[in-house]
């Protein structure tokens, strides 16, 4: 015969408030305690920011899960975003997953994205290089990697970076 069929209802009651008086003592999950010299502040209210990206001006990109990259300038969120991706897959941990800027942003204003796009009725990975205009607006989309799968919706990547290289990374 087993042990756990011996046991009695309080006998399992005693090891179950055991089990709770243990958790009841576990540190408490809450903020983080910082090292001096750095701070926690809000700077935007976006709604499923996924990747942030900074200009060599200072301007914050913050890319959006639902396509949109939002320019975060002088304290001051852009009333409107300087893009709006439409034929997005944004279920899941789908949509607008990377941002990244040019190193030659000065001379080159490009911005590269990684996000989502449906494809034929599908979903599929894309990373796509945009032209940065006067005014915080992104135009004139080339598609540089396209028709990655996506057939379950979740482990996407989508992280973009520049090496010391120049090459950009995904």
């Amino acid at each position: 015969m087993s042990k756990w069929k011996d046991l009695s209802g309080t006998d399992v009651s005693g090891v179950l408030l055991i089990c709770v008086l243990l958790l009841g003592a576990a540190p408490k999950v809450g903020g983080i305690t910082l090292p001096p010299g750095f701070s926690d502040t809000a700077v935007a209210d976006v709604a499923s920011p996924t990747a942030l990206a900074f200009a060599p001006d200072g301007r914050l990109l913050i890319a959006a899960q639902p396509g949109r990259l939002w320019v975060y300038q002088n304290g001051v969120l852009s009333p409107t975003p300087a893009l709006e991706l439409t034929g997005i897959c944004t279920n899941s941990e789908r949509g607008l997953l990377g941002v990244a800027v040019h190193p030659g942003f000065a001379a080159t204003p490009y911005v590269y994205l990684y996000y989502t796009a449906r494809n034929a009725g599908s979903c599929v990975n894309r990373v796509s290089r945009f032209v940065w205009s006067e005014g915080n607006v992104l135009s004139d989309e080339f598609v540089l990697v396209d028709n990655m799968p996506s057939p379950n919706g979740n482990h996407n990547a989508g992280d973009l970076h520049f090496g010391k290289d120049g090459f950009l990374y995904i």
